[in-house]
């Protein structure tokens, strides 16, 4: 599965003597407004799949159809006139970048709006569910006057389930959801990056003592969810001392979870936990623990299924395994359900955040399972030595390896850092200079653009922090931190344009952010490649089979030296598997630039495509004659398109065929450097058992 990246459309309701408005404060098309339809936003247009009078006697086409155009409303009521237009646009922009677009809607000043459906909005024109699809997440945003922790955590990461069965309610099937979760973060567990902990018939009181005792990163809470209508507040069921229901109330639960700095995600898997009164927009049990401080909670609008939830569980936690953001992992789930349950239970879920994005970690994908069989195999391989080092006959020989195993790790953990950097100025392209670019035009004469650039400013300010990290990270070059300083001043200046409300300061932040961008990637790019040549993991696997005799000599189990040999060839295949991602990386970056290049004078100048096509295609044409892979045969089939299109001289159809083709080759280029990266990722884990094993030698 490819990690998704998102644009951000930010969409606001208010409301003003009866009326109410929809406001795109940001989104990759700009701003714009319209009136919404106030009938269709009626609070009485609430309800929910579990509690629909007359339900159960229609049949699954009937239902179908039935929330469709309730969700066709909702989306109308909403999507209208210059709002549907810049949609449409930002849906077009999104496709262009390889992005995804999420919906974050804004409903804090509308509490009485909060619960409609809107996990059912219909896009009739796309002829779907917009929260139904990764390529258009929906997010319930919550505007708080602080700035939200990031979601991205140091591993491993450490996750509590909490299973709340009190004997006076109904029973859930907890422990299912439990092996759910145990077999979707088996391999994550195994390798060390996950911790699964379990609390039992848990009470509050437990809770707290699980929280003082270990940072947990991600609650998973199995129970039964309430609403109070005489108290107006959510709940969650825990059990008391008799094993009996105990309610917590929203705020009294959010006071306690708020205390713990580490937790980033808590997903309630209990009915209800997302519904709020119609006055309080944190009424409900998410949006009162969002509002404490916790970034991202995952609750259910109403009651759910028990088979529904455990498929949640199950497509959740192994799209986050895969490294996607939260609300790509919910998509996922919902697909699930909706495809395999063949239930309309995919709606009920709602994700609440107050964060800049939806990445909880930075986990590679699972790539390929060649590439992580290979990383288990060496693995395996490798621990063996770990129950020799102490023998004095055998230490000497392995001390011999010591160092080059050691440079290994070190460039591991350097090309892993440049991949991040890498990554994290990929970001600082698309999701905050791209939109400082588009804001200046309108700063500070349009009042939405203030609003915008105090998220950008936002975003900004953790991308330096994200680069600071990487870049005071152990073994990394002291030069690498200052160019960064050229970001710091051009959060400065941009601080600056905003109290001020000053356009010349936003522009010189913007130069300075453009100086990084022109220069940094490229250069990191190449340090990033020279750490991949330095790792020679074929020339260690092949110094490491130079102990294969003294193992024999011990007279260990013949599967043991089998299972060393066996590792250490699979170190080898990593090594030449590395040498071919790198070479394909620079292969791949080279063509995209060249692209970049192309598309900036495309809209005015069609001489360029004509004068550098020959060249550009036979740079890319090798590239797909040594894959017989279906992405290949694409990117064939839309050169083909575009020679017959140059050779028309038609400007429409020239333009069209070269930006499906500059799509395609961006997908193979994303492919390229996500694989990389996780490759990257995959061997820091080979370098985990050498590591321990040399600790003992030294000791």
């Amino acid at each position: 599965m490819t990690r998704r990246t998102y644009l951000d459309f930010d969409l606001e309701l208010t409301q003003q003597s009866g009326s109410y408005t929809v406001r795109v404060l940001q989104s990759p098309a700009g701003q714009a407004s319209a009136s919404a339809a106030a009938p269709l936003l009626s609070p009485e247009m609430t309800w929910s799949v579990a509690e629909e009078d007359g339900w159960h006697t229609l049949t699954e086409f009937e239902r179908k159809e039935q929330i469709r155009l309730r969700g066709q409303n909702l989306f109308r009521a909403v999507f209208c006139d210059d709002v549907l237009t810049c949609l449409g646009q930002s849906l077009v922009e999104a496709r262009h970048n390889n992005c995804g677009l999420r919906i974050n809607l804004r409903l804090s000043g509308v509490p009485e709006l909060i619960a409609l459906p809107w996990e059912y909005l219909f896009h009739p024109a796309l002829d779907r569910f917009l929260a139904l699809s990764a390529e258009t997440t929906l997010v319930h945003y919550l505007d708080l006057p602080r700035r939200a922790p990031p979601l991205s955590v140091s591993l491993p990461l450490h996750i509590m389930v909490v299973m709340a069965t009190p004997k006076d309610l109904p029973r859930l099937d907890s422990e299912k959801e439990w092996r759910v979760l145990q077999d979707a973060m088996r391999h994550l567990i195994k390798t060390g990056v996950v911790t699964l902990d379990r609390l039992d018939m848990a009470s509050l009181h437990d809770l707290q003592g699980r929280l003082r005792r270990r940072p947990y990163h991600v609650l998973h809470y199995i129970g039964h969810g309430a609403f109070s209508e005489d108290t107006g507040e959510g709940a969650l069921m825990f059990c008391g001392q008799d094993g009996c229901a105990v309610p917590v109330r929203a705020h009294d639960l959010a006071l306690l979870v708020s205390d713990s700095d580490s937790l980033r995600l808590v997903v309630l898997n209990g009915c209800q936990g997302a519904y709020g009164a119609p006055n309080d927009p944190f009424s409900g049990v998410a949006q009162a623990l969002v509002q404490q401080g916790t970034p991202a909670v995952l609750a259910m609008h109403s009651a759910i299924s028990d088979q529904a939830a455990v498929m949640l569980t199950q497509e959740f936690y192994a799209a986050l395994a895969d490294g996607q953001p939260v609300d790509a992992a919910l998509a996922e789930a919902r697909k699930a359900i909706a495809s395999q349950l063949r239930s309309l239970e995919w709606g009920v879920p709602r994700l609440v955040m107050h964060a800049a994005n939806g990445r909880l970690w930075d986990i590679h994908a699972a790539r390929s399972s060649k590439d992580l069989l290979a990383v288990h195999t060496v693995d395996n391989g490798l621990s063996i030595l770990e129950g020799l080092v102490r023998r004095p006959d055998f230490k000497a020989k392995l001390a011999a390896l010591q160092t080059d195993f050691e440079a290994a790790g070190s460039q591991i953990e350097l090309l892993t850092n440049y991949k991040d950097l890498h990554d994290l100025l990929h970001n600082l392209q698309y999701l905050c200079f791209n939109g400082l670019v588009q804001e200046a035009r309108r700063f500070p004469e349009d009042p939405l653009s203030l609003d915008i650039l105090l998220d950008h400013e936002l975003t900004l300010d953790g991308l330096i922090d994200g680069l600071t990290e990487v870049a005071l990270r152990p073994a990394m070059p002291a030069s690498e931190q200052d160019w960064i300083k050229d970001l710091v001043a051009a959060h400065g200046q941009l601080q600056q344009a905003i109290q001020t409300l000053d356009a010349e300061p936003l522009h010189r932040s913007i130069r300075l952010t453009k100086r990084v961008l022109d220069r940094q990637p490229t250069r990191i790019n190449e340090r990033l490649n020279a750490a991949a040549r330095a790792l020679r993991l074929v020339a260690i696997a092949q110094s490491m089979l130079s102990i294969r005799k003294e193992l024999r000599r011990l007279k260990l189990a013949p599967q043991q030296v089998k299972r060393f040999e066996t590792g250490v060839t699979a170190l080898g295949d990593l090594g030449d598997n590395l040498t071919r991602l790198v070479e394909d990386h620079d292969r791949w970056q080279a063509i995209d630039l060249e692209l970049r290049r192309i598309e900036a004078v495309m809209g005015h100048d069609l001489g360029e495509i004509k004068l550098s096509w020959p060249e550009l295609r036979a740079k890319v044409d090798p590239l797909c004659q040594q894959s017989g892979a279906i992405w290949a045969e694409w990117i064939r089939c839309d050169s083909r398109d575009l020679d017959k299109a140059l050779a028309s001289k038609n400007p429409n159809q020239i333009r069209q065929c070269f930006q499906r083709y500059r799509r395609r080759v961006g997908n193979r280029f994303y492919q390229v450097d996500t694989d990389l990266k996780s490759l990257c990722h995959e061997l820091r884990s080979v370098g985990q058992p050498l590591a321990s094993t040399f600790t003992i030698l030294s000791s």
